[in-house]
């Protein structure tokens, strides 16, 4: 009897030790804060030999020779192309191996939908949806793909970028001071130098924090907010009708969407799909 006993006691012990709320709490109490995991992350990127020699690999002259091309001449002032966000996404799906001429496309069709969806009810959600439907049909779902995570990706590191970058303009202001007065040195030297050490940093940083983020939930809630879980969904919307149903013209595209309630068209009704979007397979994160 007493060994009964003691198995049904063992028996709830274990239930209750394997239970969702269970693992849950366990997990809270084990994992490090967010803030510990950043400045892990941080000091584990700068402690990796450079790679840059000054140099960066992206290849800025050429992408603005293709997004000419892409645009026409002159490019249009209102387009969003001359954001920080969408420089940093550059760096950053550069890094993924997408080409100057495909980065162009995608940039552009971004420009077409951001024009189109001005003024528009649920404007959001129609710029991201048919941006990845237009762009699915001018190139691919899969460079589409790469491209529009990191654009979100962006968004969130733009500030860790900025910061690492000004803490390189001025490590070699302050080493090339004197050269600067003598004029041997200029300041767009400078402004290379610390560009190229930020985009080998942030590349290497993202990469690291996407390991993280894919390894726990907690850290990919701290990371990303509900606007980057509502693109993301929207995106993939877009990116299965352009394979799918090309033949649509992107307000098609948006109204069969829409009847059939697979977007997200208010972010406060993303939150529910964070469990979702961090479980998926590569909807944002890039790599394998």
């Amino acid at each position: 009897m007493k060994n009964k006993v003691l198995m049904a006691g063992l028996s709830v012990i274990l239930i209750i030790a394997l239970s969702p709320a269970s693992v849950f709490a366990r997990e809270k109490n084990e994992i490090q804060s967010y803030e510990e995991i950043i400045a892990q992350i941080d000091a584990y990127v700068r402690s990796l030999p450079e790679t840059s020699d000054g140099i960066s690999e992206i290849p800025r002259q050429e992408l603005s020779e293709c997004i000419a091309d892409e645009f026409g001449d002159p490019v249009p002032a209102a387009s969003f192309l001359y954001t920080e966000t969408v420089e940093l996404a550059t760096v950053l799906v550069s890094y993924d191996g997408l080409s100057s001429s495909d980065i162009a496309t995608i940039i552009y069709q971004g420009y077409l939908a951001r024009s189109d969806a001005s003024g528009r009810s649920y404007a959001d959600a129609y710029r991201h949806s048919t941006w990845n439907f237009r762009s699915t049909k001018a190139l691919s779902s899969s460079k589409t793909r790469i491209y529009t995570i990191n654009y979100e990706w962006a968004n969130q590191l733009l500030s860790t970028w900025q910061n690492y970058y000004d803490e390189r303009y001025e490590y070699y202001y302050n080493k090339y001071y004197s050269s600067l007065a003598l004029g041997t040195v200029t300041v767009s030297t400078i402004v290379s130098l610390a560009q190229a050490d930020a985009d080998d940093y942030i590349c290497e940083y993202k990469s690291e924090l996407q390991t993280s983020c894919r390894s726990s939930c907690s850290t990919f809630c701290s990371t990303f907010d509900c606007a980057n879980i509502m693109d993301w969904w929207n995106n993939k919307v877009g990116r299965d009708y352009g394979t799918n149903y090309s033949s649509y013209t992107a307000e098609e595209m948006f109204e069969a969407a829409c009847d059939n309630g697979e977007l997200i068209l208010d972010e406060s009704d993303a939150s529910s799909h964070r469990y979702y979007i961090w479980n998926s397979t590569n909807w944002w994160y890039t790599g394998s």
